[in-house]
């Protein structure tokens, strides 16, 4: 659906059942108008109890706002979702190159912004969303989504991509990638957050959370940003008290002072990593308030102890292409482990909350190989128990449809490609067939030998 510079291509004033859309793409929206059409270019949604459901839909190039001084704001240029007691669920959607534009004001949400709902996000997209204009003080944050809830909402995110949002320019107030508040819970689950920048001011984040009582991360992985402060925690009433967990996360050669930064002096709580690499610091501050506990992992500023726990700098993770810091922001790099790794079996199988890791392979393999299935430290799974195969990469050209794998081989050995279109442990279908050598290989897996392409397809190799 083109909007043509329409103010709101889709625009919902009234409903009363839920609503859906699917396999369309929304763009060439402007709200560029007063309140309420200076919001919400691409969708936008106002009304109180109804559910929306987004599925595979591209809401792209869409704008909201002005730079002119004219007291237009600007917020959710992709979506403007506000539903009390509703909910937003986005499923395979992509959204990206969205913008907000701005004067002297603060705005969030270039790809989208929700308000009092549930907001739901499966196997998405958001690339490249932005927010630019004149130098003030107002902030700018959320430049992939923001969401403001009013203390019972949750949010969560599975198999999500945040990636190349950019506050480079003339803003000058606190810039965030994502923003979340004032919500019962916040959950991201094998998310890849890479090649964001907010690098603006010191105040700058990649996350910004405030009022949020629970929040963790699973099987994700945070590398090649740039912001001084990747996750600002804050607190006010009635979540003084919260609790950040992290499980099974890596946070890699990002260009940032700190990984975790109390914002607000009342902030205090529980901070918990289980089988995590974490090579940025924490906050002085905030271990100075909060409780940190750590089990089988290596943390920046904490030294290996008795519970299974690393030595930061002395554990070289040994990741299979590892970027510097100074290349941030980047998308670039390969945080999978060697097959030599330290990190490999060194986790706690008791604090693994997902059968998965970042790739959708199963946890919990012999990855060396001793007889006895233990986790890796870290988002990643090394899948090959005898640690002969692993595949490193996989391509995908859109002309014409062709998976590329690379795979590193011990040895020569015959191989069979299988995959599916349905969960990541089967029914597997047999692909191409035939040998590798050792040392790294290229597995050109054709469309039609895979019936592709899907919503989602699964590979994997297999040897005698």
């Amino acid at each position: 659906i083109g909007g043509a510079n329409a103010l709101q291509v889709v625009s919902v004033l009234d409903a009363d059942a839920g609503i859906e859309l699917s396999g369309v793409t929304i763009t060439g929206g402007s709200a560029d108008a007063p309140h309420p059409q200076d919001g919400g270019a691409g969708i936008y949604v106002e009304v109180p109890s109804v559910d929306l459901t987004l599925r595979d839909c591209n809401i792209v190039g869409n704008r909201s706002g002005t730079t002119a001084d004219d007291g237009v704001n600007g917020d959710g240029a992709g979506i403007f979702f506000d539903s009390a007691n509703g909910s937003l669920d986005l499923n395979g959607c992509v959204v990206a190159g969205n913008g907000l534009l701005k004067f002297d004001n603060a705005v969030d949400g270039a790809g989208m912004e929700v308000y009092n709902a549930e907001l739901t996000m499966t196997d998405c997209l958001f690339d490249g969303n932005f927010i630019q204009g004149s130098a003030g003080s107002g902030s700018s944050s959320g430049f992939a989504f923001a969401i403001f809830g009013t203390d019972v909402e949750s949010c969560a995110l599975t198999d999500v991509v945040i990636q190349n949002h950019n506050a480079a320019g003339s803003l000058s107030g606190s810039t965030s990638t994502i923003r979340a508040q004032r919500l019962a819970s916040l959950s991201f689950v094998r998310c890849r957050f890479q090649g964001n920048s907010q690098n603006n001011g010191v105040a700058d984040s990649l996350i910004l959370t405030a009022a949020i009582s629970s929040r963790q991360t699973t099987d994700c992985l945070f590398a090649g940003n740039e912001a001084p402060r990747l996750w600002n925690v804050q607190s006010f009433s009635p979540h003084e008290a919260q609790s950040l967990t992290f499980l099974n996360t890596t946070v890699a050669r990002n260009n940032s002072t700190y990984f975790l930064y109390r914002l607000s002096t009342l902030a205090n709580g529980i901070v918990s990593f289980g089988n995590c690499y974490v090579d940025e610091p924490l906050d002085p501050n905030l271990t100075s308030s909060f409780t940190i506990f750590r089990s089988h992992s290596v943390v920046t500023g904490f030294p290996a102890d008795g519970n299974g726990n690393l030595d930061f700098p002395t554990t070289n993770p040994l990741f299979i292409d590892p970027r510097s810091p100074a290349e941030a922001p980047t998308t670039a790099g390969n945080y999978r482990l060697l097959p030599t790794s330290p990190l490999l079996d060194a986790g706690s199988n008791a604090a693994t909350t997902s059968p998965l890791d970042l790739d959708e392979n199963l946890r919990v393999q012999d990855g060396d190989g001793n007889g006895t299935g233990t986790i890796d430290i870290g988002a990643f799974e090394v899948i090959a128990a005898d640690g002969s195969i692993e595949i490193t990469a996989i391509a995908y050209d859109e002309n014409t449809g062709q998976v590329t794998l690379t795979v590193e081989s011990a040895a020569a050995i015959t191989y069979t490609v299988e995959y599916n279109t349905i969960v990541a442990a089967g029914p597997w279908n047999t692909g191409p067939t035939g040998t590798l050598s050792a040392g790294t290989n290229t597995i050109p897996v054709p469309q039609n030998t895979y019936n592709g392409p899907q919503p989602r397809t699964y590979f994997r190799v297999v040897t005698p």
